[in-house]
């Protein structure tokens, strides 16, 4: 059953935003802080405090209404509101490292969402993506020096833009320039600007945010001035904000609060396997939260954190040996047997074969390379690992079938026992675990025709 965290909020608030740089005068309305799961919790029990904690301090940044986070060059978005990126899952990196075209300009794209600063679709039809700390309420030994370098009221077009996308667009060398460039110090000067522009996207004006600019948060301010005036159907269209391009292969580091999906989407997929992923690279649990936008100017968006949302945390008991998520086995069609670092997999009939696969997007619990079965016949594969283990689990998926039997194990010495489901199940997962004074030798898969697929295979001691 799903539950609804959001009432906890006024459980977790905490003061005080961490200095920056220098020490600043108390902030105009605090930014909230919610303690570190300790590092011995289990991922179970990691996720069950920080999860409803996360969905509440999400709503406490976006309720904040600060001008400014305590003095004239330090900008509301560095203790409030709600930072933003969507994200598409299983490229050719990690979806939280910079993209090749990031890399390449220096520049990496958000959205920035407060109570007083909305839109309702993110572009480029992403429904999942990870959100930032506000840079005063970064934890310990996360990176709090990625630098805000610019915002646009609207979607600013930034991949076409000069100065780490912050800078003009060849087709509106002039009306593209930075706002304060062109004498536009105001929202009101800005929605005249942008009222005017032919093409909104290119030739709108940013404001420089960059440390060392004078009078940020101003600028900041008059971007939020500049996004409520819109009355246009680009009302819908996000805002943006641009930041530094970080160094790929630094996940563990980076500020992330957790990962989101956009109610009512398929995005929760797509973010169950980020959040399995960010797990499995760095040991870190990041909740994933329901995000929903808001519908119209005069509507507000929500922050929901549901148990039954979450692929890591949710197993008790001993934690695994060894993880198979194939994700370095090579692709390969139609073979007899295959070795991964921890075992061997064998088709189990002898006129049958086996498949590693690429799931994009990911289909429930598989994603990315996986073990895929198909044939007319009921069949599967053998999985031997090198030594006799406790327990295994597994994600399995079958594409039609019916069927009350996932598998069976080999005990050592003789005798087997039936990995059952319940009847019908199409998608979910195994976990079992050998009876005392037993141990498993070998792990029987279930094809069910025409096809089955087997990803995320953890052995137990």
């Amino acid at each position: 059953m799903k539950r609804n965290y959001v009432a906890l909020l006024l459980l977790f608030l905490l003061a005080a935003c961490a200095p920056l740089v220098e020490k600043p005068p108390a902030p105009v309305s605090p930014p909230i802080g919610v303690e570190q799961a300790p590092p011995t919790l289990s991922a179970a029990q990691s996720l069950r405090l920080r999860g409803p904690a996360a969905a509440a301090q999400l709503k406490g940044w976006y309720d904040q209404t600060a001008d400014n986070c305590g003095s004239a060059t330090r900008p509301s978005f560095l203790c409030s509101g709600v930072m933003l990126r969507g994200t598409l899952s299983r490229q050719s990196y990690f979806p939280w490292d910079p993209s090749p075209g990031s890399v390449a300009s220096g520049g990496v794209s958000f959205a920035w969402i407060r109570t007083d600063t909305n839109f309702r679709d993110l572009p480029m039809n992403y429904n999942n993506g990870f959100i930032f700390y506000p840079v005063l309420d970064t934890p310990a030994g996360k990176n709090s020096d990625i630098q805000i370098m610019c915002s646009f009221p609207f979607d600013g077009w930034t991949d076409i833009r000069n100065q780490q996308g912050c800078g003009t667009t060849t087709q509106y060398p002039t009306q593209s320039r930075p706002c304060s460039d062109q004498g536009i110090n105001t929202g009101q000067q800005w929605i005249t600007h942008f009222n005017a522009a032919a093409d909104k996207y290119k030739a709108q004006c940013g404001w420089n945010v960059r440390e060392g600019q004078p009078n940020t948060a101003d600028r900041f301010k008059q971007s939020t001035v500049g996004r409520s005036l819109i009355t246009t159907s680009h009302w819908y269209g996000n805002n943006e904000l641009r930041l530094a391009t970080w160094a790929a292969g630094t996940g563990a580091q980076l500020p992330i609060q957790s990962f989101f999906y956009v109610a009512g989407t398929a995005g929760l997929a797509s973010a169950q396997d980020d959040q399995r992923r960010y797990y499995q690279a760095y040991n870190q649990v990041v909740p994933v939260i329901q995000l929903t936008f808001a519908s119209n100017k005069n509507a507000k968006a929500s922050f929901i954190y549901n148990e039954s949302d979450q692929v890591v945390g949710g197993e008790e008991g001993p934690d695994p040996i060894a993880l198979i998520d194939f994700e370095n086995v090579p692709l390969q069609e139609n073979v007899k047997e295959f070795s991964v670092p921890s075992g061997k997999f064998v088709a189990e009939r002898p006129a049958g074969v086996i498949t590693v696969h690429n799931r994009v997007p990911p289909l429930y619990n598989i994603s990315g390379h996986h073990l895929f079965l198909k044939s007319e016949y009921y069949g599967g594969a053998i999985f031997t690992p090198n030594s006799p283990v406790g327990g295994v689990s597994f994600d399995y998926w079958h594409g039609a079938g019916t069927t009350n039997n996932a598998g069976f194990v080999r005990y050592v010495g003789g005798g087997i026992y039936n990995l059952s489901i319940e009847p019908g199940t199409l998608v979910g997962r195994v976990n079992f675990m050998a009876p005392p004074g037993k141990k498993i030798e070998s792990i029987s898969i279930l094809l069910v025709p025409p096809s089955s697929a087997i990803d995320n295979i953890k052995l137990y001691e």
